[in-house]
């Protein structure tokens, strides 16, 4: 089947691709298995971004020492953040152990191909300071201690000299992002916006549901009386219909719903009365400021 190739911007969305290539947002769901088919981290994008980070440092302890040691130095300064860790914490090996624990957090949980080790590390130091209840009267450079951090790794042998290569990597999952294409590439989609099955090659009629099922929580569908089939492709769960930000006001997003496969469509009914498609205003993962 012949391809179209796109150029992206980091302006770019897969519903605008999917409207540029397809005719509407609604199919952003088929752009996004055939980025994530053709990604060039494939063999990493199984994990989540902050499993194959540990997986390449051995240990959670390892990540902890690094940080730590870096934060040592900045504690023995007698600066600022020596006031904060004596009189907000209880030591430096809990604070380090918690900005830790925020980083793999963070790793996940971004949703854009803009961050850095840096940026990263900025945000986890942040979330790790209120989470200490950070006075403010201390003003903490929150920009240098991470700078300082990231600097240290070079001083860890061959695993700290990799470490923020490996995290660019990492962040690059195409699985851990919501909305967002990768800018600047050229990316290939299929003449046809009708694809059987997604990334991961479960069947869509198997591994999706109607958005009836989906707001009732029924995960699977069932055929001949079992849910044997579901199960054995892959629980996906979502609906059948547009999902997210860059459609939430767009009254056609349940336009390719396939409404013979709805047992009862009082719900879709109501929504489209009133003028109101249906969405999963699930959206805590999105990254609106991008």
């Amino acid at each position: 089947m012949a391809s179209n190739n796109y150029l992206t911007d980091k302006f770019t969305s897969l519903g605008g691709l999917a409207s540029v290539a397809y005719g509407s947002s609604t199919f952003f769901n088929t752009v996004a298995d055939q980025i994530k088919r053709n990604s060039r981290t494939t063999s990493l994008d199984h994990q989540l971004p902050s499993n194959a980070l540990l997986d390449y440092v051995g240990s959670k302890q390892v990540l902890i020492d690094m940080f730590k040691s870096a934060l040592e130095e900045e504690y023995d300064s007698l600066s600022e953040f020596t006031d904060f860790i004596d009189i907000h914490t209880t030591s430096l090996s809990s604070f380090s152990e918690k900005l830790v624990s925020f980083f793999l957090e963070v790793i996940n949980e971004k949703s854009t191909y803009s961050e850095t080790a840096s940026s990263l590390m900025e945000f986890s130091i942040n979330r790790s300071l209120n989470f200490f209840k950070k006075a403010e009267g201390l003003e903490i450079n929150i920009s240098d201690l991470s700078f300082k951090i990231i600097s240290k790794f070079q001083q860890f042998e061959y695993l700290g000299k990799d470490l923020e290569k490996v995290i660019s990597l990492v962040v690059n999952n195409p699985k851990t992002k919501v909305s967002a294409v990768v800018p600047d590439t050229i990316v290939p989609l299929k003449e046809t916006s009708l694809q059987n099955k997604d990334e991961r090659g479960v069947e869509r009629n198997c591994g999706t549901i109607s958005p009836q099922k989906y707001y009732q929580n029924i995960g699977f569908n069932i055929e001949n009386q079992s849910i044997v089939k579901s199960a054995k492709q892959g629980y996906v769960g979502y609906p059948l219909v547009s999902l997210l930000g860059e459609s939430l006001l767009n009254p056609d997003s349940y336009e390719n719903l396939d409404l013979s496969k709805i047992d009862n469509n009082s719900i879709l009914n109501e929504a489209t009365d009133s003028n109101q498609a249906i969405y999963n205003i699930s959206l805590s993962r999105i990254n609106l400021g991008n």
